[in-house]
């Protein structure tokens, strides 16, 4: 099996770049060649397979504006002419630029098309023009890959005559990542638990409430701290909070981290307080380290990874008080974290690579349709 992913950057840290690193390394054990297709060039945030073959579209990042539909054309142009050069079984697009990019230039070609969407479209509107574009373009690919059943729905009924496929998230071992490789020991204290979190700084990811809400059960917990592990642009926003509130000791943030792995089997309770989701890959990775998991039931994701009672807690989206009185009952109640942790570990394996690649199995062994 020959297969390219497309995507338009690989040097940002995100999640992404996450899955495009997840599925090059699953198919080049299964010694499928894998073709890595970008935008443009830049430093690997995620390790790659030595055999995967690069190809860079543009000779210079992407502009905005009218050069920026410039690129457009260029990029397209150019992606057509490397899928008539290189005879593809199937090349999977990233994001809804570069599932419009695919089809527009896959048209005519024997390639199975396939785009993909890996976020809660509500929350991340686009322009009227964009919104044209895609239910124009949508319906010309093979299909359109989304990792929940509510994001597939979604999209079918956003884009009339699209094919939407659910496919999750596999919980493949994590990808090598830039990034220092700390020390848990500097970071988590002899004899302390510890909630964990772990994401983008942004405001959909909820990082703020999260520091409002342990400060709000810290003393009934003296002996629990709160690792979150990552950075972004709430990156002063959060470490100020922290400061004000005097919660330094408590509340702990390295950065982005190489292994977080490590820290995750380090902790005690994984916590994710996000708003808005298009999966949620890391509940997956936490469950995998035996980590019992509290979630918003946030759209899209978290209600599908994680079992209400049965291998965590899954509270309505926006109710703090809801997931305050979560933290503080899973933190007070060591047996049902010990139960937790392992019905997480059986129940996680639906999202293991056995599970899930039969179903790229059968999409990737599909014949083009007619356009």
């Amino acid at each position: 099996m020959r297969v390219g992913v497309y995507i338009d950057r690989m040097y940002l840290q995100g999640g992404l770049q996450r899955v495009v690193a997840n599925l090059l390394q699953e198919w080049d054990a299964l010694g499928w060649e894998t073709h890595l297709i970008t935008e443009s060039a830049g430093a690997d945030v995620f390790t790659l397979p030595t055999a995967t073959r690069r190809h860079v579209l543009l000779t210079h990042p992407k502009q905005r504006g009218l050069a920026g539909v410039l690129d457009n054309f260029r990029i397209v142009r150019g992606l057509r002419a490397f899928l008539r050069a290189t005879p593809f079984d199937a090349v999977i697009a990233l994001s809804p630029v570069a599932n419009v990019h695919l089809a527009m230039a896959g048209s005519g070609s024997s390639t199975i098309l396939i785009g993909s969407q890996y976020d809660y479209a509500p929350h991340h509107p686009i322009s009227g023009v964009k919104r044209l574009f895609l239910r124009y373009f949508y319906p010309r690919l093979d299909a359109l890959v989304c990792a929940t059943a509510e994001a597939t729905d979604l999209a079918v009924s956003a884009y009339p005559g699209t094919r939407g496929v659910r496919i999750p998230l596999w919980s493949s071992p994590a990808p090598g990542a830039a990034g220092q490789v700390a020390r848990v020991a500097d970071w988590i204290r002899p004899g302390r638990k510890v909630f964990c979190a772990c994401g983008r700084f942004n405001l959909l990811k909820g990082f703020r409430e999260l520091v409002e809400i342990f400060d709000a059960i810290k003393d009934a917990h003296p002996d629990w701290d709160l690792l979150i592990i990552g950075d972004g642009e709430d990156h002063d926003i959060l470490h100020e909070m922290v400061a004000t509130r005097g919660l330094q000791g408590r509340v702990l943030m390295p950065g982005w981290v190489g292994n977080p792995d490590e820290f995750f089997a380090a902790s005690n309770i994984f916590v994710f307080p996000s708003r808005s989701e298009g999966f949620g890959l890391v509940l997956i990775e936490a469950m995998t380290s035996g980590l019992p998991c509290i979630a918003y039931d946030c759209k899209v994701g978290p209600a599908e990874i994680v079992t209400h009672e049965a291998d965590g807690l899954v509270v309505p989206d926006g109710e703090r008080a809801a997931f305050q009185a979560a933290m503080i009952r899973l933190a007070g109640d060591e047996p049902l974290r010990r139960t937790f942790a392992t019905k997480a570990r059986l129940a996680i394996r639906r999202f293991d690579a056995k599970a899930v690649q039969p179903r790229w199995d059968e999409l990737l062994s599909a014949k083009r349709k007619a356009c």
